[in-house]
């Protein structure tokens, strides 16, 4: 990519500081290595990285790349991010979206920090049943939703509410 297009590997290492902002600057070695100078550190190798750190410059680089994805499948979406990068992450792909609309990003997450960047009719919730099968509501059909929509934030609600009521007999009804 800075070889290919110097100004999207800018906006890459940009949106990446947006989320991690202890990065300071990527480079490459002439053997083609990827470096990261930091706040702590230049020349750092992957190895030395965080995992959060790396997975979202992966995913950058899939979203930023020459062969765009139409639909992002995002598990644990949180894994190894900070709080606050959770928040900037969603805020950065909210930004990818409104200038790529054809991409679809879905998904999932244990972080209520997360969710609470999401508005409610974005949040599916899903239970794993005895049997093996999966439940899956969106958290607006919640029995109690319209009485807690105006005084917490979706992560609230998925902390409060849980899981499970997904798979009750009431909420199958509706």
């Amino acid at each position: 990519m800075n070889l290919e297009d110097p100004d999207l590997w800018l906006k890459l290492q940009d949106d990446l500081r947006q989320i991690v902002p202890a990065v300071r600057r990527l480079r490459h070695t002439p053997q083609n290595e990827l470096l990261f100078d930091t706040v702590n550190g230049k020349g750092l190798r992957a190895a030395q990285i965080s995992e959060g750190t790396l997975l979202t410059l992966g995913l950058l680089t899939a979203i930023h790349g020459v062969n765009k994805p139409g639909v992002l499948l995002l598990d644990d979406l949180d894994r190894a991010l900070h709080p606050k990068a959770q928040r900037e992450l969603i805020d950065l792909l909210r930004g990818v979206q409104a200038t790529n609309p054809e991409i679809q990003i879905v998904g999932s997450t244990h972080s209520p920090y997360l969710l609470g960047r999401m508005e409610p009719n974005e949040v599916q919730v899903t239970y794993l049943r005895e049997d093996g099968s999966t439940a899956c509501e969106p958290l607006t059909h919640h029995p109690k939703f319209d009485k807690w929509k105006d005084e917490f934030h979706p992560g609230e609600m998925w902390s409060l509410f849980g899981e499970k009521w997904v798979a009750e007999p009431a909420v199958a009804a509706q």
